[in-house]
């Protein structure tokens, strides 16, 4: 009596419940129009089937309520695209009656991998005494075959809402979170997720683009993904529905419209990041491999005493005209003391004759070392010999006169 009367209330609480029942009468006509359900090809979000809970102590109607009332508590958190058993039991009877009814993983891997869904969810309820419920549940990843979380709970008719809320809010967090750029530069991008799906200021993301690796031998619905990671996006400023975040590591530039990736736990987001970072080094370490090559080059043979001899006729042509300004300076001085020459001015008169002197034979000096430079330079062959130029004059007589001048 008491489980007929349990079922009963159950019952109600879903029919109860318009906005489910519309999901789930607009997943059906999907079904129904285009031999299809909701997968990760559709939806940004993670797909997952929930399949009917095996009990041993309460009725089978009471099993497919709870599993139902799972369902739409996964649909309200907005991270989910679920799609229920029944929507899945008609899909396969077309596909592969055989595998139902479905209660386990084994065979409920094997409808998600034939709809192209990449999570399923396992249930098992208990009746604990008179008003007490026990739910375990396992969250399984089809692609990696493994168990990404398993829960128990403890519920009465007073706690069942909020405990199987709290349930999907925990399988959430064991879930990929899926997303999208909205607006992206070389150095900042927008998402749409924030608050309300659980996104928080230093939370990580993959971005990545998605290629679909159609199988020959695959059945017709089945879907095989490849993800293409670009980088990963650090979340700096979280609104309600969007965030903004800052590239962390790229191999390419991100661009509006492509797909985000990660976990709300902190350990999984942990995992996955050290993941893709691995693969996004060895990506950069074969762009910017070094090659090694041998490059025959020919040898340049630097000739030591040209570039000594170039450094001397350098020096000497400073000295010269250094010494050739401070005759030029001094003579004008000793000049015009003698123009103006007063008792007075003799000793500055000598003094400026003196070196007056000096300098026009230092300037002397420093010219002739400039030419010993330059003839050595033509005897070494570092600049031209300038033959001597030979004057032939005109004839004004029958006479024949030659004449020649050297000139270095």
């Amino acid at each position: 009596m008491q489980k007929i009367l349990l079922t009963i209330v159950l019952l109600y609480s879903i029919a109860s419940c318009g906005y489910a029942a519309d999901v789930l009468q607009n997943n059906a006509d999907l079904i129904n129009q285009n031999t299809n359900v909701i997968t990760s090809e559709n939806t940004d979000k993670a797909s997952v089937l929930v399949l009917l809970f095996d009990s041993q102590s309460v009725s089978y109607m009471t099993e497919q309520a709870y599993s139902k009332l799972l369902e739409q508590n996964l649909e309200n958190t907005g991270a989910f695209a679920v799609t229920s058993y029944d929507e899945a039991k008609k899909a396969m009877q077309d596909a592969n009656p055989k595998l139902l009814p479905c209660y386990d993983k084994g065979c409920g891997s094997k409808m998600a991998k034939i709809l192209g869904i990449n999570y399923i969810i396992t249930g098992q309820i208990t009746l604990q005494s008179k008003d007490l419920l026990k739910l375990r549940v396992a969250l399984l990843n089809v692609l990696t075959n493994q168990v990404e979380s398993e829960d128990t709970i403890y519920f009465s008719d007073l706690t069942r809402d909020d405990k199987l809320y709290k349930l999907a809010i925990d399988l959430q967090r064991n879930i990929v979170l899926y997303g999208r750029i909205i607006d992206a530069n070389s150095e900042l991008a927008v998402i749409n997720l924030g608050k309300r799906q659980g996104v928080s200021v230093g939370d990580k993301f993959v971005i990545y683009d998605r290629v679909n690796l159609q199988n020959a031998k695959a059945l017709p619905l089945e879907k095989t993904w490849h993800h293409r990671d670009i980088g990963i996006l650090t979340i700096n400023k979280v609104d309600e529905i969007t965030s903004e975040g800052s590239y962390f590591q790229t191999i390419d530039t991100p661009k509006p419209l492509q797909r985000i990736r990660s976990y709300l736990s902190k350990r999984k987001q942990a995992d996955l990041i050290a993941s893709v970072r691995r693969k996004l080094d060895v990506h950069l370490r074969h762009i910017f491999e070094i090659k090694k090559e041998i490059k025959v080059r020919p040898v340049v043979l630097i000739d030591v005493g040209k570039l000594n001899w170039e450094k001397r006729l350098a020096s000497a042509k400073s000295t010269k005209a250094i010494a050739q300004g401070v005759a030029i300076g001094l003579s004008a001085v000793t000049l015009g003391l003698g123009v103006f020459y007063r008792p007075t001015l003799m000793i500055p008169f000598i003094i400026g004759l003196a070196a007056s002197g000096y300098s026009t034979y230092y300037y002397f000096s420093s010219a002739s070392d400039l030419d010993h430079i330059l003839d050595e330079g033509r005897y070494k062959h570092y600049i031209d010999f300038a033959p001597p130029k030979v004057h032939i004059p005109k004839k004004k007589t029958n006479q024949v006169a030659v004449s020649a001048g050297f000139k270095f």
